[in-house]
């Protein structure tokens, strides 16, 4: 159909909506990108190995059990119904618009099996997830989508504990639209209250369920529906003391902006996004597409975190809650509500606001919740996808920091044994490496910086940058990225981030990467093998510099565990043709021909350790070079290389 008579024809079929609203191919085009998870490289992060250090802050995270067929749902919905047929028919509704969206490494996952639960609660723990909230649908006795939580109970190797959150709004049809549309409404009785509490301590009673003080943890979603909460909370207490436990600590969420939770008797209130957040809707003033019905809305995540953090909580007990994201168009396809634009990085700056808000509660009730796990149908999900992979895990892991002498803040993973000794020596732990790169930058008025093996950025924040210098940020390792990108941020560092290895060619490239210890993340060598290996994209210094317009002066870095060398060959057109150029390479761990191809290349200058001046070591014999690195007379890890015939 030619794109004329398309247009024609969803103006016919949609009431002539579509007047000054997109054109459908450019949205189809964008469908079919994202079906087949094309994606900038840069948005993926590839899964961590290392589990974090244990914290003081649990991070919960809500479960939704909706991956799997149930009779009732086969009724309503139709036979073999899962949340996966919503997430699948999802459609971009506006440039830019993130759908539909499609797992990763667990895929299309059926929770009857227990091996998909068994990897989930892995992930989690890798992350530091410390727990599940599962949703549990309870209607007078009758229970609903039970068998993940009954698997679980069943399996005590799924070692992460867990609570349940009694999601008690009546059971509608209003995934698709239609409130009014009751399936199950709820019966509230004295009686049911009783029948409740007995019906939950079997869970209760499993070592993994989690508890404070004694007190299992019990959620209320819409505490706003409990026909009188007093009187319901007051017999749940009762009859869990007689059953034994010392009572029950009940959490209502703000769902519903319910705030009042102490007038009723809760413990404690939990938020409960996108409850209560503020958002302008910015649908007005962007283009849709023509599948769109009034009643939506289009927010910006990024605005509603920003007015999450600065807003005032009630007083009180309060357990703060984030969400990765949040788009329901999967279940309410023409007036879902969505926040555009999330990212690891947004989520985890408010993530790591939420656990310090949660430091402020008494140790044994430091709470945060995640909204969620795995709710795909409403595009608020930590589990891996095809775009940003194990970005929003990654964001849930703690960021360690240390201030350096110049007040420069480097981030890292407390996971990370190079982090640690980030820590231990104030943001720097080699003195002459960065030394010499500070003389490198004040050598002369470069134009262009090029830091190849950024790491966590300690190099490019712990120095004075040329003023007006274009910066490029080289770091081929995933999951250090959020570390480098708020290291730079918080230093002003206006940096270019290029996510990949450099070489002396372009392609791909099999990569080691090193949880433990991330400075010895490097390219694999030919022949050479790793159960940490991960391909990623392989570019040329070259190819990065192409672009650039005038007279170039480069001042570069590179540290990248014995590749330098290639490094410099996929550089050369640049400098042949750079006006001056400076480069501090770590020659330390290189092949014994890559330094002789250095020397022989380039003029070469060390670092008289006792003096703190350059040396010029082009011309002396590789024997006595090796004797003054083995008195210590010049310093072994780096050198600067320049244009041959310079020291002339």
């Amino acid at each position: 159909m030619k794109q004329n008579n398309l247009c024609l024809w969803l103006r016919n079929f949609f009431g002539n909506r579509i007047s000054h609203q997109l054109d459908p191919s450019t949205l189809a085009s964008q469908h079919a990108a994202n079906a087949a998870g094309i994606f900038a490289y840069g948005d993926y992060v590839d899964a961590a190995t290392v589990p974090p250090p244990a914290s003081d802050v649990r991070l919960i995270a809500y479960y939704q059990p909706q991956f799997h067929p149930t009779p009732e749902n086969d009724h309503w919905w139709g036979k073999g119904f899962t949340e996966w047929r919503n997430v699948t028919r999802a459609t971009p509704l506006f440039d830019g618009h993130y759908q539909p969206r499609s797992p990763a490494e667990l895929g299309y996952y059926d929770l009857r099996l227990v091996d998909v639960m068994r990897r989930q609660v892995n992930l989690a723990k890798l992350y530091g997830i410390g727990g599940f909230a599962f949703h549990f649908y309870w209607f007078g006795g009758r229970r609903l989508l039970d068998e993940p939580i009954e698997n679980y109970l069943k399996h005590p190797e799924l070692d992460l504990p867990f609570s349940l959150c009694w999601s008690n709004e009546n059971w509608s049809r209003s995934r698709s639209g239609s409130e009014k549309e009751i399936l199950i409404a709820q019966d509230h009785s004295p009686g049911d209250d009783i029948a409740l509490i007995r019906h939950l301590d079997r869970y209760f009673r499993d070592p993994r369920y989690i508890k404070i003080a004694g007190k299992p943890v019990f959620t209320v979603c819409r505490p706003d529906l409990l026909p009188d909460p007093v009187a319901i909370l007051e017999r749940w207490r009762h009859e869990a003391e007689k059953v034994g436990w010392p009572g029950l600590y009940i959490i209502a969420t703000n769902a519903a902006d319910f705030t009042a939770y102490y007038k009723y008797g809760f413990d404690a209130l939990s938020e409960l996004p996108p409850h209560g957040l503020k958002a302008r809707n910015v649908e007005d003033v962007i283009s849709m597409s023509a599948l769109r019905e009034n009643g939506g809305h289009v927010r910006l995540y990024e605005e509603a975190v920003h007015n999450a953090i600065n807003t005032a909580v009630p007083e009180g007990r309060v357990h703060p809650g984030v969400m990765p994201g949040w788009d329901n168009c999967p279940r309410r396809p023409r007036d879902g509500v969505i926040y555009h634009g999330a990212t690891p990085e947004m989520f985890g700056f408010w993530l790591q606001q939420a656990v310090e808000r949660a430091r402020g509660n008494p140790e044994g009730e430091r709470l945060v919740f995640i909204n969620a796990w795995n709710e795909w149908g409403e595009g608020a999900y930590l589990e891996p996808d095809l775009r940003f992979g194990y970005g929003f895990l990654q964001a849930c892991r703690e960021m360690d920091s240390v201030t350096t002498k110049k007040g420069r803040t480097i981030y890292f993973d407390p996971a990370d044994s190079r982090g640690k000794m980030l820590k231990e020596h104030d943001g720097n732990f080699n003195p002459s490496s960065l030394l010499l790169w500070d003389m490198v930058l004040n050598e002369a008025p470069w134009n262009h910086v090029v830091d190849v093996g950024s790491n966590y950025g300690e190099m490019l924040a712990n120095v004075q940058l040329p003023v007006g210098a274009e910066v490029t940020a080289i770091e081929p390792n995933s999951v250090i990225r959020p570390h480098l990108k708020r290291t730079l941020k918080e230093a002003g560092v206006d940096a270019r981030f290029v996510w990949a290895a450099v070489s002396d060619s372009l392609g791909k490239a099999r990569f080691l990467r090193d949880d433990k210890w991330s400075g010895t993340s490097r390219v694999l060598q030919p022949g050479e093998t790793s159960e940490y290996l991960v391909e990623v994209p392989q570019v040329t210094v070259d190819s990065l510099l192409e672009s650039t317009r005038g007279t170039l002066r480069l001042a570069m870095k590179i540290d990248v565990e014995g590749h330098e060398a290639a490094v410099l060959r996929g550089a050369q057109r640049s400098l042949e043709r750079a006006a001056n150029y400076s480069i501090l390479v770590e020659i330390k761990h290189i092949p014994q021909s890559d330094q002789a191809w250095i020397f022989t290349n380039f003029d070469v200058f060390g670092l008289d350790v006792k003096s703190e001046r350059l040396v010029c070591l082009t011309g002396i014999s590789q024997e006595e070079i090796m004797r003054m690195i083995q008195t210590e007379e010049i310093y072994a890890q780096d050198v600067i290389i320049k244009r041959k015939g310079y020291r002339r």
